[in-house]
């Protein structure tokens, strides 16, 4: 699952559902949209937080909307 900023969801033409590959990460569905101060972001959910904290912070992941 992946939440996505609001300009990047308009910018894909992103619909709740849609799979998305984050390179070198795999695919994802987007069920959630981030806060509205956020831009350029996505955020992948994690079961836990040891999962959270191993996995980091990524600065340069590209997303692409899958058809």
């Amino acid at each position: 699952m992946i939440a996505v900023s609001r300009d990047v969801e308009r910018d894909l033409a992103l619909n709740f559902g849609d799979r998305v590959l984050l390179h070198g990460l795999g695919v994802f569905e987007f069920h959630d949209r981030m806060a509205p101060r956020w831009s350029l972001k996505a955020d992948v959910f994690m079961h836990s937080d040891q999962k959270a904290r191993s996995f980091g912070v990524k600065r340069q992941i590209v997303l692409v909307k899958l058809v």
